[in-house]
């Protein structure tokens, strides 16, 4: 079945505009109320993408819908290196290859980020954070992540979540 552009969507009375929110803590809400279901929320949290406009949404294989995700759209949960890659272990079972350029730090909280699937912010947990101590090198003064002969010195930003 194709997909209908937005005016026809909107002459039918269909509008991808939801009450879903993510909070900055990774709790899913809908109208305000509690989204319980693990498997909803599970779902959702690997469903983030950007739509055309640059809003967040959700999408699945055979819809999206607008979101308000605020914070990171995805958080690093674990870390772990193979076949001479770091690979992100990421919220909703989701797993990517660090581009070890994208790091930075948030000023506000000294928390480590990351970007994502092109243009996502990633948000990494304390455990994930304290496994990329394992590249972390001093260097002329400079905390340094180095990794593959790739030396980063990461941003320090007033915000992180932009990629």
């Amino acid at each position: 079945m194709a997909e209908l552009d937005p005016a026809e969507m909107l002459r039918r009375g269909y509008t991808r505009e939801t009450t879903i929110v993510r909070d900055p803590f990774g709790k899913w809400f809908d109208a305000g109320e509690p989204i319980e279901h693990p498997g909803v929320r599970r779902a959702f949290d690997g469903w983030i993408e950007r739509a055309p406009d640059g809003r967040m949404c959700i999408r699945n294989s055979i819809h999206w819908v607008y979101a308000d995700i605020q914070g990171p759209a995805y958080f690093v949960r674990g870390v772990e290196e193979s076949a001479g890659v770091i690979w992100l272990l990421l919220s909703g079972a989701r797993k990517t290859p660090l581009k070890l350029s994208s790091l930075r730090v948030s000023a506000a909280d000294d928390s480590l980020w990351c970007t994502v699937f092109e243009d996502l912010p990633a948000r990494f947990e304390r455990g994930a954070a304290q496994s990329m101590a394992d590249y972390l090198v001093e260097d002329r003064g400079e905390v340094v992540f180095l990794f593959s002969g790739e030396r980063v010195v990461p941003n320090v930003t007033e915000r992180p979540e932009e990629c």
